[in-house]
């Protein structure tokens, strides 16, 4: 297993079981948020594929924005804020559940898309920068 899964292992399981313990703390409202925050990044692969796993390089730069970790990293830290101020968990329930998602897939091997839509190969099995 190359050094960027074991990495993304180690940021998943704690991210599942914070997202676990939110749902099961806040109740069913927010476990459907997490369930539905949690799929949304995969929205991108509708009608993506062009063979098996190629994406069709028109829908690669939509399913790397939903895969990348920056919006769903804002949305936990903003959310964090907005749930101290006001008691509203919804953003950071957003947040990291879609961020789980990355780390999940990340975890499993599914990188961005080179623009041919194939997965980006992994930096760390090829000494590349990561």
């Amino acid at each position: 297993m190359p050094r960027s899964q074991i990495l993304w292992l180690s940021i998943s399981l704690p991210s599942l079981a914070i997202c676990a313990a939110l749902g099961f703390k806040l109740g069913w409202g927010a476990t459907g948020i997490l369930f539905a925050a949690a799929i949304f990044p995969d929205v991108s692969l509708i009608g993506a594929f062009a063979n098996v796993g190629k994406l069709r390089p028109e829908r690669v730069k939509f399913y790397n924005l939903l895969h990348t970790v920056t919006i769903p990293v804002v949305l936990t830290l903003a959310g964090c804020a907005l749930a101290v101020l006001t008691q509203n968990f919804t953003v950071l329930l957003v947040g990291l559940a879609w961020f789980t998602h990355i780390a999940v897939d990340r975890t499993c091997g599914f990188r961005l898309r080179a623009a041919d839509g194939s997965i980006r190969p992994d930096p760390t099995s090829q000494n590349l920068p990561l």
